[in-house]
């Protein structure tokens, strides 16, 4: 009781600290004993991270609306349109093009309209831009659920990549999209979203129409997204058992 634990990336140390010290609202915050715990002594400093997490021109930061590289669970009315923050984790390299529109053709322009334009930060040099890059190109992706039952996502499976839903028609490859920018009668043509971590970042699709999978293919399916036709309710079941595994 008593103590307050604080743990710093850049040196990797657990502070120990007297809590009724913080309490009373100490600006230096004094460790119990000078007791710290040395967690690495290699170097974690990235300056693709600095720049993800620092605030940028406007009071806000990358990992505002992306928290720990994820994402905020919100949508977000951008240009008069609902749009549900992607998540970062696991999904950003080799999936060019960028934005629910996919208008943004690479990872430079990206940052030039969020970072710069929209965030009002400074214009990225060019080894800041790579750096960034190369960040958020290594954010892991999450962990696969532990509550997922494998025979369900095993028939689930055989059921995505199968000739009748076609799922995998554009959900395909190591990050489960074809990259490309397709109508299937959303109210309009948007970028395939990558499926990893899928089971994470509920509501799902562009707009956040679904908040869960049995939204997904209830309310908010279409006839051009994915094919529905010939699926029971136990199917639906194990095709959703799947993506949470994903």
């Amino acid at each position: 009781m008593g103590r307050l634990l604080v743990q710093s990336r850049e040196p990797a140390v657990l502070h120990i600290l007297d809590a009724q010290t913080v309490a009373a609202g100490n600006p230096v915050p004094i460790p119990l004993g000078g007791q710290q715990v040395v967690l690495s002594t290699t170097s974690r400093d990235d300056t693709g991270h600095d720049i993800f997490h620092a605030l940028a021109g406007a009071p806000i930061a990358c990992a505002s609306c992306h928290p720990e590289g994820g994402d905020d669970g919100h949508v977000w009315i951008l240009d008069g349109n609902a749009r549900r923050t992607p998540s970062l984790r696991g999904t950003i390299a080799g999936t060019a093009p960028y934005h629910w529109p996919g208008d943004e053709p690479n990872f430079t322009a990206l940052s030039n309209d969020v970072y710069t334009g929209r965030m009002g930060g400074q214009m990225l040099a060019s080894d800041q831009t790579t750096a960034l890059m190369n960040w958020v190109q290594t954010i892991p992706p999450p962990p696969a659920p532990s509550w997922v039952d494998s025979a369900a996502a095993s028939r689930g499976k055989a059921i995505f990549f199968g000739a009748t839903a076609a799922c995998s028609t554009c959900h395909l490859g190591p990050k489960f999209t074809n990259n490309q920018t397709m109508n299937v009668s959303t109210c309009g043509a948007f970028q395939v979203p990558p499926l990893v971590g899928v089971g994470w970042r509920a509501p799902l699709m562009h707009n956040g129409c679904a908040a869960t999978f049995a939204d997904r293919f209830g309310k908010c399916a279409t006839s051009g997204h994915g094919s529905l036709q010939g699926l029971s309710a136990a199917d639906i079941s194990d095709l959703t058992a799947y993506l949470d595994s994903l």
